[in-house]
């Protein structure tokens, strides 16, 4: 019976709290604040690093597993490079996910700023040379190897400019939120 009482009291207590918690208020962020973000999927060339096993690492590895020549395969990196006026915010490399680090590379970053007006660009190039017919570029699958957007912005308080990849158009755009 006392276990009983405790469990009702318990359970009380935590609806009661949540009853609580759910009428504070919430904002969204700071007033008066707006925001750049970057957002975009895009597809990079296809790399291949191949090397020779040394005979030592041959000898060391099962019979049927023996290859002399090793390659290692992935996608290229890019360097993606936000400035706004004259000041650098993002300046990072991009790689790909996964276990191969084969999958397409993903950009989400918000940079919260205050109204006004600014110079914005956005670089966003690719770090490894790729041979022509691995970039991909004939058959429009992959980013070209440099990407640049440079705008002037108005920001006006709790809005958002976005800057995304146009696959199809194959550059950065920026749209401006309502």
């Amino acid at each position: 019976m006392k276990r009983r009482v405790t469990q009702v009291a318990v359970t009380a207590g935590a609806l009661l709290l949540l009853a609580v918690a759910s009428r504070v208020p919430y904002g969204p962020g700071a007033a008066g604040a707006a925001e750049l973000r970057l957002s975009w999927r895009a597809r990079s060339a296809q790399i291949e690093a191949c090397r020779r096993r040394t005979a030592e690492e041959l000898a060391r590895l099962p019979v049927h597993m023996r290859q002399e020549l090793v390659c290692e395969r992935g996608v290229a990196p890019y360097r993606l490079v936000v400035t706004v006026d004259d000041d650098t915010l993002v300046d990072r490399t991009v790689a790909a996910a996964g276990a191969r680090r084969d999958r397409p590379l993903y950009v989400f970053e918000t940079i919260p700023l205050a109204p006004g007006t600014y110079r914005l660009r956005v670089v966003f190039t690719r770090q490894v040379a790729v041979a022509p017919e691995r970039s991909g570029v004939e058959d429009g699958r992959s980013a070209p190897a440099h990407l640049e957007l440079t705008r002037s912005v108005t920001l006006s308080s709790g809005r958002a400019v976005l800057v995304t990849y146009d696959e199809n158009a194959r550059r950065l755009d920026l749209v401006i939120t309502h």
